[in-house]
């Protein structure tokens, strides 16, 4: 969800006309395992995936143990550090338990709209893209060509789930960093430099 409100939000702030330079703040937009038709596909199917999750735990340890053991987060270590602060604490005639902070289902009436353009939002944002997918190349007809035509970098992170970040957080943190240091690169002897247009201004990334 964050990558689908990430891209949009970065295509309207560039596209607003405004005396803000935009374009020395955002330098890079990074989208980690969110794609545009996978997602929409995915929503029939989110009402017995939710149902299915447990409401309740008796302790945190607990819903830390449930997350890896369904495959949500597939790193221990970081399912200790992201897990406590998606819960709450409640207490029912004097019995203590824990349950999720937020409700999903709730936001059930946006998520189609989260996810519908944003295949197309992120293809026209104005900066050096990277799309980060867990896994596999599963991304949809609109980002195929944009990837053969070049405009974003695609990278594939093995052993991972969705939360890339968690199941592999040193090397995500890795290729960001690269990506990062690339952005301000003007020159390099064994890269491509790639260059995109703001408002007013020509930009030239260097991608490897």
């Amino acid at each position: 969800m964050g990558g689908a409100v990430a891209a949009k939000a970065v295509k309207k702030v560039f596209e607003e006309k405004t005396e803000y330079p935009w374009c020395d703040v955002i330098k890079a937009l990074f989208v980690i395992d969110v794609v545009e038709g996978p997602a929409l596909e995915s929503l029939p199917y989110m009402d017995d995936i939710l149902l299915a999750k447990p409401q309740t735990f008796k302790s945190v340890e607990q819903a830390i143990r449930w997350n890896v053991r369904s495959g949500n987060i597939r790193n221990t270590e970081s399912a200790r550090v992201s897990t406590p602060p998606t819960l709450k604490e409640q207490d029912k005639s004097g019995a203590k338990s824990f349950v999720w902070r937020t409700d999903l289902m709730k936001t059930k009436e946006y998520w189609e709209e989260w996810y519908k353009g944003l295949s197309k939002a992120f293809l026209e944002v104005p900066v050096m893209k990277q799309l980060v997918l867990a896994g596999s190349d599963k991304t949809d007809k609109e980002l195929k060509l944009g990837h053969v035509e070049g405009k974003f970098k695609l990278h594939l992170v093995l052993n991972a789930g969705h939360t890339v970040q968690e199941d592999e957080p040193k090397q995500l943190a890795e290729l960001l960093k690269r990506s990062v240091e690339l952005a301000h690169i003007d020159e390099k002897a064994d890269a491509t430099e790639v260059s995109v247009s703001c408002p007013g201004k020509e930009m030239t990334f260097v991608h490897n």
